[in-house]
Protein backbone atom coordinates (compact mmCIF):
# COMPACT_ATOMS: atom_id res chain seq x y z
CA UNK A 1 0.00 0.00 0.00
CA UNK A 2 1.60 3.33 -1.17
CA UNK A 3 1.17 5.76 1.65
CA UNK A 4 3.08 8.10 0.28
CA UNK A 5 1.71 11.85 0.31
CA UNK A 6 1.40 13.48 -3.56
CA UNK A 7 -0.13 16.49 -2.09
CA UNK A 8 2.29 19.67 -3.72
CA UNK A 9 2.72 22.74 -1.31
CA UNK A 10 3.74 25.71 -3.02
CA UNK A 11 4.20 29.05 -1.70
CA UNK A 12 0.96 30.15 -3.35
CA UNK A 13 -1.24 27.16 -1.45
CA UNK A 14 -4.08 29.05 0.22
CA UNK A 15 -3.99 28.76 3.87
CA UNK A 16 -6.41 27.58 6.66
CA UNK A 17 -9.14 30.66 7.88
CA UNK A 18 -9.18 31.78 11.54
CA UNK A 19 -10.81 28.76 13.77
CA UNK A 20 -13.09 31.32 15.58
CA UNK A 21 -13.92 27.97 18.08
CA UNK A 22 -10.43 28.89 18.68
CA UNK A 23 -9.50 32.12 18.97
CA UNK A 24 -13.09 33.18 20.97
CA UNK A 25 -12.23 30.56 23.00
CA UNK A 26 -11.35 31.57 26.60
CA UNK A 27 -9.31 28.16 27.59
CA UNK A 28 -7.41 28.20 24.68
CA UNK A 29 -5.81 31.94 25.51
CA UNK A 30 -5.82 31.26 29.45
CA UNK A 31 -3.61 28.03 28.49
CA UNK A 32 -1.05 30.52 26.77
CA UNK A 33 -0.87 32.43 29.53
CA UNK A 34 -0.14 29.66 31.92
CA UNK A 35 2.40 27.96 29.40
CA UNK A 36 4.21 31.13 28.27
CA UNK A 37 6.55 31.51 31.14
CA UNK A 38 8.29 27.86 30.04
CA UNK A 39 9.50 29.68 26.82
CA UNK A 40 10.98 32.84 28.08
CA UNK A 41 15.25 32.33 28.37
CA UNK A 42 15.52 31.40 32.02
CA UNK A 43 18.72 33.58 32.38
CA UNK A 44 20.12 36.05 30.84
CA UNK A 45 23.16 34.71 28.99
CA UNK A 46 25.52 36.79 28.47
CA UNK A 47 26.58 37.17 32.33
CA UNK A 48 25.99 33.66 32.85
CA UNK A 49 26.97 31.31 30.17
CA UNK A 50 28.42 33.45 26.92
CA UNK A 51 31.50 33.81 26.95
CA UNK A 52 32.28 34.70 23.40
CA UNK A 53 28.87 36.11 22.13
CA UNK A 54 28.11 40.08 22.85
CA UNK A 55 25.03 41.73 23.47
CA UNK A 56 25.41 43.51 19.63
CA UNK A 57 26.31 40.58 18.12
CA UNK A 58 22.46 38.96 19.21
CA UNK A 59 21.34 42.15 17.65
CA UNK A 60 23.39 41.62 14.37
CA UNK A 61 22.31 38.23 13.87
CA UNK A 62 18.43 38.62 14.64
CA UNK A 63 18.30 41.61 12.15
CA UNK A 64 20.01 38.89 9.53
CA UNK A 65 17.57 36.35 10.51
CA UNK A 66 14.34 38.95 9.48
CA UNK A 67 16.38 40.30 6.25
CA UNK A 68 16.10 36.47 5.68
CA UNK A 69 12.53 35.40 6.85
CA UNK A 70 11.68 38.60 4.60
CA UNK A 71 13.42 37.76 1.65
CA UNK A 72 12.08 34.45 1.71
CA UNK A 73 8.50 35.27 2.19
CA UNK A 74 7.92 33.15 5.40
CA UNK A 75 4.87 33.21 7.27
CA UNK A 76 5.15 36.08 10.69
CA UNK A 77 5.16 33.34 12.62
CA UNK A 78 8.61 32.05 11.80
CA UNK A 79 10.68 34.78 13.10
CA UNK A 80 9.71 35.34 16.64
CA UNK A 81 9.65 31.33 16.72
CA UNK A 82 13.52 30.92 15.29
CA UNK A 83 14.56 33.64 17.50
CA UNK A 84 13.33 32.09 20.65
CA UNK A 85 15.16 28.75 19.65
CA UNK A 86 18.32 30.88 19.48
CA UNK A 87 17.90 32.53 22.97
CA UNK A 88 16.79 29.29 24.38
CA UNK A 89 19.89 27.83 23.13
CA UNK A 90 22.00 30.25 23.94
CA UNK A 91 20.81 29.55 27.55
CA UNK A 92 22.33 26.51 27.87
CA UNK A 93 25.41 26.22 25.63
CA UNK A 94 28.31 28.55 25.28
CA UNK A 95 28.85 28.98 21.68
CA UNK A 96 31.82 30.95 19.57
CA UNK A 97 30.53 34.04 17.97
CA UNK A 98 32.15 32.09 14.72
CA UNK A 99 29.57 29.46 15.12
CA UNK A 100 26.70 32.16 16.05
CA UNK A 101 25.27 32.43 12.59
CA UNK A 102 25.09 28.13 11.89
CA UNK A 103 23.01 28.54 14.91
CA UNK A 104 20.69 30.77 13.91
CA UNK A 105 20.24 29.53 10.07
CA UNK A 106 19.46 26.36 11.84
CA UNK A 107 17.04 28.34 14.05
CA UNK A 108 15.18 29.30 11.33
CA UNK A 109 15.08 26.07 9.14
CA UNK A 110 13.90 24.27 12.13
CA UNK A 111 10.66 26.94 12.63
CA UNK A 112 10.18 27.09 9.27
CA UNK A 113 9.32 23.08 9.25
CA UNK A 114 7.27 23.53 12.25
CA UNK A 115 5.31 27.24 11.76
CA UNK A 116 5.02 27.02 7.69
CA UNK A 117 3.36 25.04 4.70
CA UNK A 118 6.86 25.31 2.77
CA UNK A 119 10.06 24.67 4.55
CA UNK A 120 13.17 26.81 3.66
CA UNK A 121 15.87 24.10 2.21
CA UNK A 122 19.14 23.86 3.76
CA UNK A 123 20.98 25.15 1.05
CA UNK A 124 18.93 28.12 0.34
CA UNK A 125 20.18 28.98 3.99
CA UNK A 126 23.44 28.04 2.77
CA UNK A 127 23.62 30.50 0.26
CA UNK A 128 22.28 33.29 2.79
CA UNK A 129 24.90 32.66 4.97
CA UNK A 130 27.30 33.30 1.85
CA UNK A 131 28.27 29.33 1.78
CA UNK A 132 30.29 30.13 5.16
CA UNK A 133 27.91 27.14 6.65
CA UNK A 134 27.55 23.88 4.64
CA UNK A 135 24.81 21.55 3.92
CA UNK A 136 26.70 18.97 6.36
CA UNK A 137 27.42 21.52 9.11
CA UNK A 138 24.01 22.55 8.92
CA UNK A 139 22.49 18.89 9.41
CA UNK A 140 25.02 18.13 12.22
CA UNK A 141 23.81 21.83 14.40
CA UNK A 142 20.55 20.50 13.76
CA UNK A 143 20.90 17.24 15.92
CA UNK A 144 22.41 19.68 18.51
CA UNK A 145 19.95 21.66 18.33
CA UNK A 146 16.96 19.80 19.05
CA UNK A 147 18.89 18.33 21.99
CA UNK A 148 20.21 21.36 24.10
CA UNK A 149 16.27 22.39 23.15
CA UNK A 150 15.48 18.61 24.43
CA UNK A 151 12.82 18.73 21.20
CA UNK A 152 10.71 21.03 23.17
CA UNK A 153 10.31 23.17 19.87
CA UNK A 154 6.85 24.92 19.28
CA UNK A 155 7.12 27.85 21.68
CA UNK A 156 4.95 30.24 22.46
CA UNK A 157 5.50 34.07 20.90
CA UNK A 158 4.24 37.00 21.15
CA UNK A 159 2.66 36.11 17.72
CA UNK A 160 0.54 33.74 19.41
CA UNK A 161 -0.80 36.43 21.21
CA UNK A 162 -2.14 38.86 18.66
CA UNK A 163 -5.22 37.41 17.16
CA UNK A 164 -6.78 36.38 20.51
CA UNK A 165 -6.34 39.85 21.70
CA UNK A 166 -7.55 41.59 18.61
CA UNK A 167 -10.62 38.85 17.92
CA UNK A 168 -12.30 40.58 21.55
CA UNK A 169 -12.43 43.89 21.28
CA UNK A 170 -14.61 45.29 18.40
CA UNK A 171 -12.10 47.44 15.92
CA UNK A 172 -14.44 48.75 13.31
CA UNK A 173 -12.34 48.44 10.29
CA UNK A 174 -9.15 49.12 11.50
CA UNK A 175 -8.44 45.67 13.00
CA UNK A 176 -6.66 44.53 10.06
CA UNK A 177 -3.91 47.24 9.75
CA UNK A 178 -3.26 47.03 13.58
CA UNK A 179 -2.97 43.36 13.39
CA UNK A 180 0.20 44.17 10.37
CA UNK A 181 1.67 46.90 12.72
CA UNK A 182 1.67 45.01 15.82
CA UNK A 183 3.39 42.11 14.11
CA UNK A 184 5.69 44.55 12.59
CA UNK A 185 6.60 45.97 15.76
CA UNK A 186 6.51 42.14 17.14
CA UNK A 187 9.01 41.35 14.78
CA UNK A 188 11.64 44.43 15.77
CA UNK A 189 11.38 43.66 19.73
CA UNK A 190 12.35 40.33 18.90
CA UNK A 191 16.08 41.74 17.70
CA UNK A 192 16.08 43.43 20.73
CA UNK A 193 18.70 42.46 23.84
CA UNK A 194 16.11 44.50 26.09
CA UNK A 195 12.83 42.61 25.33
CA UNK A 196 14.60 38.91 25.25
CA UNK A 197 13.31 38.34 28.48
CA UNK A 198 9.74 39.60 28.54
CA UNK A 199 6.83 37.15 28.34
CA UNK A 200 5.26 36.88 25.12
CA UNK A 201 1.92 38.02 26.53
CA UNK A 202 3.61 41.15 27.42
CA UNK A 203 5.34 42.05 24.26
CA UNK A 204 2.03 41.06 21.89
CA UNK A 205 0.31 43.99 24.77
CA UNK A 206 2.92 46.52 23.93
CA UNK A 207 2.79 46.14 20.34
CA UNK A 208 -1.16 46.44 19.88
CA UNK A 209 -1.05 49.63 22.08
CA UNK A 210 2.22 51.30 20.00
CA UNK A 211 0.64 50.19 16.99
CA UNK A 212 -2.57 52.28 17.89
CA UNK A 213 -0.85 54.70 18.87
CA UNK A 214 1.51 55.17 15.75
CA UNK A 215 -1.68 54.88 13.91
CA UNK A 216 -3.41 57.66 15.87
CA UNK A 217 -6.60 55.82 15.48
CA UNK A 218 -8.97 57.18 18.50
CA UNK A 219 -9.73 54.82 20.92
CA UNK A 220 -11.28 55.38 24.77
CA UNK A 221 -8.85 54.37 27.64
CA UNK A 222 -11.05 51.80 28.70
CA UNK A 223 -9.95 49.86 25.82
CA UNK A 224 -6.38 49.97 26.73
CA UNK A 225 -7.06 48.59 30.25
CA UNK A 226 -9.21 45.97 28.56
CA UNK A 227 -6.03 45.16 26.21
CA UNK A 228 -3.91 44.93 29.55
CA UNK A 229 -6.36 42.60 31.55
CA UNK A 230 -6.90 40.17 28.74
CA UNK A 231 -3.26 39.18 29.29
CA UNK A 232 -3.08 40.22 33.13
CA UNK A 233 -0.74 42.57 32.12
CA UNK A 234 0.35 45.26 34.86
CA UNK A 235 -0.84 48.75 33.70
CA UNK A 236 2.64 50.32 34.72
CA UNK A 237 5.06 47.37 33.36
CA UNK A 238 2.79 47.99 29.54
CA UNK A 239 3.05 51.95 30.13
CA UNK A 240 6.94 51.33 30.56
CA UNK A 241 7.39 48.86 28.11
CA UNK A 242 5.67 51.12 25.47
CA UNK A 243 7.58 54.25 25.89
CA UNK A 244 10.86 51.47 25.77
CA UNK A 245 9.07 50.48 22.15
CA UNK A 246 8.60 54.24 21.13
CA UNK A 247 12.14 54.87 21.82
CA UNK A 248 13.45 52.03 19.39
CA UNK A 249 11.41 52.42 17.14
CA UNK A 250 12.47 55.92 16.62
CA UNK A 251 15.96 54.98 16.92
CA UNK A 252 15.23 52.77 13.82
CA UNK A 253 13.62 55.37 12.04
CA UNK A 254 16.56 57.40 12.71
CA UNK A 255 19.46 55.13 11.64
CA UNK A 256 17.09 54.04 8.46
CA UNK A 257 16.82 57.52 6.98
CA UNK A 258 20.51 58.19 7.15
CA UNK A 259 21.47 54.66 5.46
CA UNK A 260 19.24 55.23 2.88
CA UNK A 261 21.56 58.35 1.86
CA UNK A 262 24.48 56.39 1.79
CA UNK A 263 23.79 52.64 1.57
CA UNK A 264 22.81 52.36 -2.65
CA UNK A 265 26.56 54.03 -3.22
CA UNK A 266 28.52 51.92 -1.38
CA UNK A 267 26.80 48.58 -1.33
CA UNK A 268 26.26 48.68 -4.57
CA UNK A 269 29.37 47.52 -6.69
CA UNK A 270 31.68 45.88 -4.05
CA UNK A 271 29.25 42.73 -2.36
CA UNK A 272 26.98 42.11 -5.22
CA UNK A 273 29.46 39.09 -5.86
CA UNK A 274 29.13 37.86 -2.75
CA UNK A 275 25.10 38.86 -1.89
CA UNK A 276 24.73 36.65 -5.34
CA UNK A 277 26.10 33.28 -6.02
CA UNK A 278 27.18 32.17 -9.71
CA UNK A 279 23.77 29.66 -9.50
CA UNK A 280 21.65 31.94 -7.55
CA UNK A 281 19.43 32.73 -11.15
CA UNK A 282 17.29 35.32 -9.96
CA UNK A 283 16.97 34.79 -6.46
CA UNK A 284 18.66 38.14 -4.46
CA UNK A 285 19.96 36.85 -1.14
CA UNK A 286 20.25 39.02 1.53
CA UNK A 287 24.22 39.80 2.60
CA UNK A 288 25.62 37.98 5.77
CA UNK A 289 26.51 40.97 8.41
CA UNK A 290 30.09 41.16 7.77
CA UNK A 291 30.80 40.98 11.62
CA UNK A 292 28.39 37.38 11.74
CA UNK A 293 30.84 36.24 9.19
CA UNK A 294 33.74 37.12 10.08
CA UNK A 295 35.40 36.14 13.40
CA UNK A 296 37.20 39.50 14.04
CA UNK A 297 35.26 42.06 15.12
Amino acid sequence: MDLMCAEKITEDSCHATKDHNVFEDERVLQELLNMEHLYVPHCDYFNNVQTDVEPYMRKLVTQWMLEVCDSLNCEDQVFPLAVNMLDRYLCTSDTPKNYLQRVAANCILMASKIRQAVTISIDTLCKYTCNTVTACEMRAQELILVEKLKWDLLAITGFDFVDHILQRIRWNRHGDIIRRHSIILIHLCYTEYEFMRMKPSIIATVCIISAIMGLKIKIDYKIFRHICALTNSPIEQIKNAVNQLELLVAKEESVTSNNVKSTTSINCSSNMDKIIPNNADEEQLELTPTDVQEIEF
